[in-house]
């Protein structure tokens, strides 16, 4: 779940080795390994995210809640909520356009890995236009 919607389902086995959504991918990203030099090599990754401001829950964004911090997100994603998606057989879905191949998503233009979208708190939020706090 991400501010309160489910963004993927299935197995635990499945969501674990075979992770879909970006949100799934960044909590797997950040579970620290078991084996010392795993551990190691995953410290020298970057984080899979966007940004680290974390969205408003009581005013989450439109669209997709992910998009504000997700590094595959588009426009589409601003603007359309999305279903989930997946094998009915195997019971693994999720809510991300990257799953359905024929999406508006991928006409889509990306969304800048920088730009500041709605929804987000950012640090600068809390400071004074002459750069004082509070």
């Amino acid at each position: 779940m991400y501010l309160g919607e489910i963004v993927e389902i299935g197995t635990a086995d499945e969501i674990i080795t075979n992770p879909q959504h970006p949100y799934t991918k960044v909590l797997r990203w950040a579970t620290p390994m078991l084996d010392p030099e795993q551990a190691e090599e995953a410290m020298r990754e970057s984080p899979p995210v966007r940004k680290i401001d974390i969205p408003d829950a009581t005013n989450p964004p439109s669209g997709c809640r992910f998009h504000t911090r997700c590094p595959e997100a588009r426009e589409a994603c601003r603007q359309e909520t999305p279903e989930l998606y997946g094998d009915d057989r195997r019971r693994h879905r999720t809510k991300c356009f990257r799953q359905d191949d024929d999406h508006e998503y991928w006409q889509s233009p990306e969304i800048s890995k920088t730009e500041d979208t709605e929804g987000t708190a950012s640090p600068v939020d809390d400071a004074s236009a002459d750069g004082t706090s509070g």
